[in-house]
């Protein structure tokens, strides 16, 4: 594991620091409550959301434990493909059951 300091806009610096360092994936939490549309989220959340360059999984509740059973909800786009992929590798991982619906 390798830890980073940086300064400035959350957003920005999340967006770069993934560029920078290569990164597959982001995984961004709650961070602070708001009011609207994303209090469940949070803006920076959003921000990560809209600015990264690769995938984001947003954990806007997790839990204590390892996930069981993922759900991953897929449609006729080119993203699918990419959506199946990360579902099993990650229900590998976590030796947890993938639902597709």
């Amino acid at each position: 594991m390798e830890i980073a300091i940086r300064v400035g806009d959350p957003v920005d610096e999340i967006a770069d620091a993934a560029t920078v360092y290569d990164a597959d994936l982001v995984v961004v939490g709650k961070h602070g409550e708001r009011s609207g549309l994303w209090n469940r989220l949070g803006t920076t959340a959003e921000g990560v959301l809209r600015a990264a360059s690769v995938p984001v999984l947003l954990a806007a509740m997790p839990r204590e434990r390892r996930p069981q059973q993922v759900l991953v909800p897929v449609s006729d786009t080119p993203a699918t493909p990419w959506m199946l992929s990360w579902a099993g590798f990650l229900g590998g991982c976590w030796g947890a059951n993938v639902m597709l619906l």
